[in-house]
């Protein structure tokens, strides 16, 4: 797909399970001055987004399933959702993104931490979101490692009003972890956990219990 060409005036572009280079993703972005949507799925040989000093009209941004993607850093003043499921990207940097208030992530097929590389590189965005999605693959297992079971002291998500988690487990986990962050959120108006496992009913009302009175809670199955 070297050969790639896309109008000049495109304001909205999907690729999902397309052979993308690094050199078709810079051209798009270099070439489309009004391209405000931008989806990038299962581009396996994708390997760098990198245009840190040109700043990009996007305002949406979906870079999901890119195994070997090792960089994004761009310079995004008028981005307002990101959303990237699969492996943590090696160096994530979503610069000026002053507008940024929708954030989703998840492990996609990835088996591994992906809430603590995801929170090095956007927390400080968080005091700005709105909206905070995480899908995650949840471990807490003595017998294997232990990931994505919270957040830690959160910087203040002073505007969060909206947040969805999704847990797949093997384990009876708890997510008593993600307190901190509801904790941090003194704003948020609805909690949505979804599970897929037979112990969600309990996990979920754990977790609920550590809620104001004003929240909305709700958690469903799989």
């Amino acid at each position: 797909m070297s050969s790639l060409v896309v109008p000049s005036k495109l304001g909205s572009l999907c690729l999902k399970y397309v052979n993308v280079t690094v050199m078709d993703i810079e051209r798009i972005l270099l070439s489309c001055s009004v391209l405000e949507n931008l989806c990038i799925v299962g581009g396996y040989h994708l390997t760098h987004i990198k245009l840190p000093h040109s700043p990009l009209e996007l305002k949406h941004l979906e870079v999901s399933r890119c195994p070997h993607l090792l960089c994004i850093d761009i310079l995004a003043p008028k981005l307002v959702s990101f959303i990237h499921h699969g492996d943590p990207v090696g160096e994530l940097n979503i610069r000026d993104a002053s507008f940024l208030s929708e954030l989703t992530i998840g492990n996609g097929l990835y088996i591994g931490e992906v809430v603590a590389p995801a929170c090095d590189s956007f927390s400080k965005y968080f005091s700005q979101l709105k909206y905070l999605s995480w899908s995650l693959i949840v471990n807490q297992s003595y017998t294997v490692s232990k990931f994505n079971l919270g957040i830690d002291n959160p910087r203040s998500m002073k505007n969060l009003t909206h947040l969805r988690i999704s847990v797949k487990s093997n384990h009876d986990e708890s997510l008593l972890g993600w307190a901190h962050l509801i904790e941090a959120s003194p704003l948020l108006q609805k909690l949505h956990v979804k599970f897929d496992e037979k112990h969600a009913k309990e996990c979920a009302e754990e977790l609920g219990r550590t809620l104001p009175q004003d929240v909305t809670f709700r958690y469903t199955t799989a």
